[in-house]
């Protein structure tokens, strides 16, 4: 709540406030660790995320600063058009208890020319797993316990706790298909 001293006149600050330095603005919490895959790179850094998970931060925001340095300054950041990321593995996060709806897994695997993967989707009970469907709610779609492939380096199999799929800015060939 804000208010004013008694002694302070409408208008007016006094002395002493207006000798401080303007306060600094809050952290936007802390650094995390991200993966971002694109047609060209992989871009190993560090973002912020605040309390939101990732992948409601990426589905509100058309970019991510993202800094390849653990303790980076004002200029270590680089802000990627999510447009361009084809996957997003995401810092580990656990909800608000509030944002945990009830869920239908569905194992899945997503195949493209840029990567293949094998994971768990949570959809909300009556919805199927389409393309189009999906893109109307959201711009990535999280497959938890997920392997991952890259054709660059197939022999190379990584698992993470949480990837985010771009569905919405990805070729023609990406195929998503029930695997249980």
């Amino acid at each position: 709540m804000f208010w004013r001293r008694k002694t302070e006149q409408r208008g007016e600050r006094d002395a002493d406030a207006q000798a401080r330095p303007p306060a600094e603005l809050p952290p936007r919490g802390e650094l995390v660790p991200i993966r971002i895959v694109t047609e060209t790179e992989v871009v190993d850094g560090w973002t912020h995320v605040g309390s939101e998970r990732l992948s409601d931060l990426l589905n509100a925001e058309d970019m991510l600063s993202v800094s390849v340095e653990e303790r980076p300054t004002e200029d270590d950041w680089q802000a990627i058009d999510r447009d361009r990321m084809l996957l997003v593995v995401a810092p580990p996060h656990t909800s608000h208890r509030q944002l945990r709806v009830n869920r239908q897994k569905r194992k899945i695997r997503a195949q493209s020319a840029h990567y293949a993967i094998q994971g768990t989707v949570h959809l909300i009970p009556g919805n199927r797993l389409d393309r189009t469907v999906l893109q109307t709610r959201q711009h990535f779609l999280p497959i938890t316990d997920a392997q991952v492939v890259i054709p660059s380096r197939p022999d190379v199999e990584e698992e993470h706790e949480v990837v985010l799929l771009n569905i919405v800015n990805v070729g023609a060939d990406l195929k998503l298909e029930v695997a249980d």
